[in-house]
């Protein structure tokens, strides 16, 4: 549960961004002795530290405060976005691309496939990615907010590392996939999706352990409209009444389309209307993935209202512990609506 999802969006955005380029800052000063941009990382850093203050992030503050704040933030990211800025020049004297080529950084410990975007622009239809692992053909992907971008999953992208690619018009090898897509499914090599006429979930197959994820009689993305109308502090309490008034947007249709069929992704789109919004999906499944991905975006018009995901599983086992769970802990705490804390 959340208000103000921009802002906190923006933070973490902010904050990962923001290690990208002192990681990259360093290792270019390191290796190439280029220079360190201390000072404008400070700047950056006070920027987003002010941006975390209570009720900044939390997100319990009047408007004006998110104006400033939304402006704060897309100037931090202009700078480090700008040809000329601490993030490019780092990455740029890391990699030492030719002027067909550019680098793709892997900022996460570990070699791993990744989604790569490469721009909207319509002169990629039809071309091919080529990396150190290999040609792989572009496809368009689709956001929920309308927007859509060409990109492709590259292979083995070296930990904490980068490898230069290039964009060419020659014709990649066929790819070989399980993926398979209509309004009702999504299926790759190691998952199958099922959804009913609502757009919510009947089914999540698990091919390699072959067992069934949503408990019997169940659904998952489930959307559930609850009232909102507190007691007292209106953009802070959540009473344990709130589930009393609800209203299931499965009640209304949803209109369901196939947006992608390969060759690295499949999704469908699903828009919802509630009253005066408009809630609309990207549901996708990658090749060789386990990962089911939402895309969700959401032109709300309501007020003391409460939307709710809900996503039941058939889970008998956990790694690792869950201290705080998403309902009230004890009988003397019935409306602490806490988030879980802790590795899962």
């Amino acid at each position: 549960m959340t208000s103000v999802a921009k802002n906190k969006a923006y933070n973490r955005t902010a904050e990962r961004r923001l290690r990208e380029t002192e990681f990259l800052a360093a290792f270019a000063l390191v290796t190439t002795g280029a220079d360190y941009p201390g000072a404008a990382l400070a700047t950056f850093w006070e920027t987003v530290l002010i941006n975390q203050f209570h009720d900044i992030l939390p997100g319990t503050s009047i408007s004006e405060v998110y104006s400033d704040s939304d402006r704060e933030y897309e100037d931090l990211f202009a700078q480090l976005d700008s040809a000329n800025g601490q993030w490019f020049g780092a990455a740029v004297a890391l990699a030492k691309p030719t002027a067909d080529q550019f680098g793709l950084f892997n900022f996460v410990a570990q070699e791993r496939s990744a989604q790569v975007l490469l721009g909207d622009d319509q002169s990629l239809v039809g071309t091919t990615l080529v990396t150190a692992g290999g040609s792989v053909p572009v496809q368009e992907f689709v956001r929920a907010d309308g927007s859509a971008a060409f990109g492709a999953v590259t292979a083995n992208l070296p930990s904490m590392g980068w490898t230069s690619a290039q964009i060419v018009t020659i014709t990649p090898p066929k790819l070989k996939s399980a993926l398979s897509v209509s309004k009702k499914h999504l299926e790759n090599d190691l998952v199958r999706v099922e959804f009913d006429r609502n757009g919510e979930i009947t089914s999540i197959f698990d091919k390699q352990r072959g067992r069934e994820v949503i408990p019997s009689g169940q659904m998952a993305n489930r959307l559930i409209a609850f009232e909102d109308k507190p007691m007292a502090w209106d953009a802070w309490d959540i009473d344990r009444y709130f589930e009393e008034q609800y209203w299931p947007l499965a009640d209304a249709k949803a209109t369901i389309s196939v947006v992608e069929k390969g060759p690295h992704r499949v999704a469908i789109r699903i828009e919802r209307h509630y009253q005066a919004s408009r809630i609309t999906q990207i549901i996708s499944l990658q090749t060789g993935a386990r990962e089911i991905e939402f895309d969700t975006h959401i032109d709300w018009h309501e007020q003391r209202t409460v939307l709710k995901a809900c996503f039941p599983f058939d889970l008998n086992r956990l790694r690792g512990s869950i201290r705080n769970p998403v309902w009230p802990r004890q009988a003397r705490h019935p409306s602490q609506y806490e988030l879980g804390q802790g590795p899962i």
